[in-house]
């Protein structure tokens, strides 16, 4: 045994490309729902380019801050427009979680890794509570008397934030 060699495959901490396709288309859906007006678009395309630089260099921080201002072209651009609202909003939430459940796989287990499995259930699952809690929002919404109902944005803020406490 005595100068022989194994072959040991490197590391490769990137995040699995399953996530990373994933989590970008969304960001670009959210991005595309908020682009109602060119400052809007701008700003949705900031946070979108974020998202995408922080999954190429694995950065969790710059992955939440490019998902903060996509969040925020939504918020900005859809705050009067029910479902599009609590569309973009899901679908920040998704590239979020998304994003930074391949951050962490890629840094255990490397993209070479078979990771599939586990991100299609982590996705399944993001979809069903983010669904679950944008409808029922917007059911919140739905049955409140007038046009406008500051409890129905304030637990549908809660909710997107519960979401992603719940899945982090």
């Amino acid at each position: 045994m005595e100068g022989e060699r194994v072959s040991v495959a490197e590391h490769d901490p990137r995040p699995p490309l399953f996530g990373t396709v994933g989590a970008f288309v969304a960001a670009v859906l959210a991005g595309a729902v908020a682009a109602e007006t060119v400052f809007g678009g701008a700003i949705a395309f900031v946070g979108t380019a974020a998202v995408g630089i922080g999954l190429w260099r694995a950065s969790q921080q710059v992955v939440t801050l490019g998902a903060g201002v996509v969040l925020v072209a939504v918020l900005f651009e859809r705050i009067g427009e029910t479902v599009w609202l609590v569309t973009a909003a899901g679908l920040v939430v998704l590239a979020w979680v998304l994003a930074s459940n391949a951050i962490r796989l890629g840094r255990q287990v490397g993209r070479g890794g078979k990771t599939l499995r586990v991100e299609l259930v982590h996705a399944v699952a993001t979809v069903t509570v983010a669904g679950a809690g944008g409808g029922g929002s917007y059911l919140v919404f739905r049955s409140t008397a007038g046009t406008a109902s500051l409890l129905a944005v304030g637990l549908f803020l809660a909710s997107v934030v519960a979401v992603a406490m719940l899945l982090r």
